[in-house]
């Protein structure tokens, strides 16, 4: 009986010690475990908002400095765009250039509309007809000088043609003699002004 009453006993242990530990289990390690999980996806949240700060930290002073860059340029892209008043300092500029170069040169203004997404824009185009002579050379410095100016112009048509003989030809100035390998251009170009 002894024998019965100690594996009834160790049977009884036994059961109580696996309630015991399954309890221990559901109320206590399993909670914890389940706490465990929410909290690491709260930190991974955390961590993803935190680094989205970092790089919004980091972009802030970057364009704070394009900002800053742009304000600097900003006088010189208003004043790429002429008002109709201010035209007449284009037309001194291409002057300038043409005496810095050696080229005659004519001009002939005809105004014109601009394209649909200019007007959008509140831009008029302003078509000069220019017509130059000089040696080859000098035409492209003057072409270079012209592009290099700072106004939103755009060059819509050029004409070169190579003259062989010496013809006379008739400016503002009067008649002039052209020399022997003198290069004649045509050249339209747009230039852009605030309405």
């Amino acid at each position: 009986m002894k024998i019965a009453s100690k594996k009834k006993k160790l049977v009884i242990i036994s059961s109580v010690s696996i309630i015991i530990l399954t309890l221990f289990v559901l109320f206590i390690i399993k909670p914890v475990i389940l706490k465990l999980e929410n909290l690491s996806g709260t930190i991974l949240g955390k961590k993803a908002e935190l680094e989205s700060l970092t790089q919004e930290e980091t972009v802030l002073p970057r364009q704070e400095k394009e900002l800053g860059n742009l304000k600097d340029k900003l006088p010189k892209i208003l004043r790429a765009i002429p008002t109709q008043d201010e035209v007449i300092n284009f037309i001194i500029d291409l002057e300038q250039i043409a005496h810095k170069n050696n080229v005659t040169q004519s001009i002939n203004i005809k105004e014109g509309t601009a394209k649909a997404e200019k007007e959008e824009e509140g831009l008029k185009e302003s078509v000069f007809k220019l017509t130059l002579a000089g040696s080859f050379p000098d035409i492209i410095n003057y072409i270079i000088n012209l592009e290099n100016l700072e106004y939103y112009a755009d060059i819509n048509s050029l004409n070169i043609t190579h003259q062989v003989s010496a013809p006379e030809t008739v400016s503002e100035v009067g008649p002039t003699k052209l020399e022997p390998g003198t290069v004649n251009v045509n050249l339209d170009v747009a230039l852009y002004v605030k309405e």
